[in-house]
């Protein structure tokens, strides 16, 4: 009889281990999905791993920035988003010194995506061990590429003015220097810098 009571005793402490599992694995998935309802609606991207870099949620944004995130809860953050340079900022976030806001490159064949990342801390909403880490992804691609052109077209513009402007100074310190120049030199001179004038004022014309 004592064997009974034990092995009874033992299967009801099974049955009520097993119940309470299956009720904070209920109360996890709830509040992962309240969480997810939350921050579906947002435009930047949302990323949330445990501790051992497993992904827990992913918002509809962050599927819009890369588009082959799909279907990626409960695989690990490594064979999902494959940028070293992600991976020391998540390490960073959970070292404590990673800054408010970084920019990361996002290379995958020919594409490149740029984004300003924000990353914090979180306390997680089961038992498990070790911290949450919640990430925003801002997607700055357009930006990127406008700085580019920008860039771009500052040289270019800088370029197209500096040879007329250098042409001019020369010829102008040439007239200056050259009292004594002969008088069909000087009318040349004279029509070289009027020509790059011009040339100037029409740059000037287009950037307008």
């Amino acid at each position: 009889l004592q064997g009974n009571d034990d092995d009874s005793r033992l299967a009801r402490a099974t049955n009520e281990l097993i119940a309470e599992i299956s009720r904070l694995q209920q109360l996890r998935t709830g509040q992962l999905a309240q969480l997810e309802a939350t921050l579906g609606s947002l435009q930047e991207a949302v990323l949330i791993v445990d501790a051992n870099n497993y992904i827990l949620l992913a918002n509809k944004a962050l599927q819009a920035i890369f588009p082959s995130a799909q279907n990626i809860l409960r695989q690990r953050l490594e064979l999902v988003l494959r940028s070293v340079a992600f991976l020391n900022y998540v390490d960073a976030v959970r070292a404590g010194r990673a800054q408010p806001q970084h920019e990361i490159e996002f290379i995958e064949g020919n594409s490149t995506t740029w984004v300003e990342a924000t990353g914090t801390l979180i306390p997680p909403l089961d038992d498990q061990r070790g911290p949450w880490a919640l990430f925003v992804l801002h997607d700055i691609t357009k930006q990127k590429r406008l700085e580019s052109v920008r860039k771009d077209f500052v040289a270019n513009v800088s370029h197209e003015l500096r040879t007329p402007l250098s042409v001019i100074k020369g010829y102008v310190e040439t007239l200056v220097d050259g009292r004594d120049m002969p008088v069909d030199d000087r009318e040349r001179f004279l029509r070289t810098i009027q020509r790059h004038t011009d040339r100037l004022n029409s740059l000037l014309e287009d950037l307008l």
